[in-house]
């Protein structure tokens, strides 16, 4: 939640792409929100104590600590538990339709306004963390 009424809410995104976190960035900064940014799991898991975002959008396929890690990790960590994830993928794979009903996906090649319409609505109403382990997430 925002520190102050009428506070920007942040946003932390997480995509080992530039050109994904340029994209991303740019929408999301348009329709208001404070957006910072990581290139990979292990620097979210750096930075994000110190942004202290509302939301995090995690890439699925990262090298290092991909997606579901990181989710897990941040779901492991009292202080980063609660904070809604939603992943973004290229495309959806049978190994990602497990994770389907424990976390929201966005399509990093959905429409700005498709994109920007979901991440609203997790910011209505935020998804708690359910990622507990690794084990959630086989590929």
């Amino acid at each position: 939640m925002p520190d102050a009424p009428g506070a920007a809410k942040k946003i932390l995104l997480v995509d080992d792409d530039v050109a994904i976190l340029g994209l991303f960035k740019e929408i999301l900064s348009s329709a208001g929100y404070e957006v910072s940014t990581a290139a990979s799991g292990e620097q979210c898991l750096e930075v994000v104590s110190g942004v202290k975002p509302d939301l995090i959008i995690l890439d699925v396929m990262m090298p290092g600590l991909n997606g579901p890690e990181t989710a897990a990790k941040l779901a492991a960590n009292l202080m980063t538990a609660k904070i809604p994830i939603i992943f973004a993928t290229n495309s959806i794979t049978e190994a990602q339709e497990k994770l389907r009903g424990k976390r929201p996906f966005l399509s990093k090649y959905s429409a700005p306004k498709d994109f920007l319409s979901k991440v609203q609505a997790i910011m209505a109403n935020p998804v708690q963390t359910k990622l507990k382990s690794i084990m959630d997430f086989e590929f």
